[in-house]
């Protein structure tokens, strides 16, 4: 992590690193791809799942109640077996409100892309795919 201050504005940068170990992975149904949402037609067979992601983490706050954040992260699928794209890739853009000490508005642009063996489920394995949108979300803290 590194803080200091750009034009006299606070600024923070995050790095990240990780891997991560599981036991079972999902298996879909007759006639389902892995991204189907009808997962209850599917199993989970016992496999030795690998994964590892990093990524950076930005922000500037621009005054006491508004920050702007910028993310960027990958994630890979280090399982055996797994041939061909095996990322995803995924940035985030925003901006924050803090109306008051516990309550935050923030929107973001979200971008991702996925190759087909990432294993991030919203792929059906056999062709990438990419999706951006916008979110807008408040939080409430007690």
């Amino acid at each position: 992590m590194w803080s200091g201050d750009a034009l006299g504005k606070p600024v923070t940068v995050h790095g990240f690193y990780g891997e991560g170990e599981d036991e079972y992975s999902y298996t879909p149904g007759a006639g389902q791809t892995v991204g189907s949402f009808r997962s209850n037609a599917g199993t989970f067979s016992q496999v030795d799942a690998e994964q590892s992601f990093w990524g950076v983490f930005g922000r500037i706050d621009v005054s006491d109640s508004i920050y702007l954040a910028a993310r960027y992260g990958v994630s890979n699928n280090d399982t055996a077996g797994v041939t061909g794209g095996d990322q995803v890739d995924r940035i985030q853009v925003g901006a924050g409100y803090w109306f008051n000490d516990s309550t935050l508005v923030k929107a973001e642009y979200v971008s991702q892309t996925e190759e087909a063996g990432s294993a991030g489920g919203a792929c059906n394995q056999t062709a990438e795919c990419d999706w951006d949108g916008f979110v807008v979300e408040t939080s409430v803290s007690f």
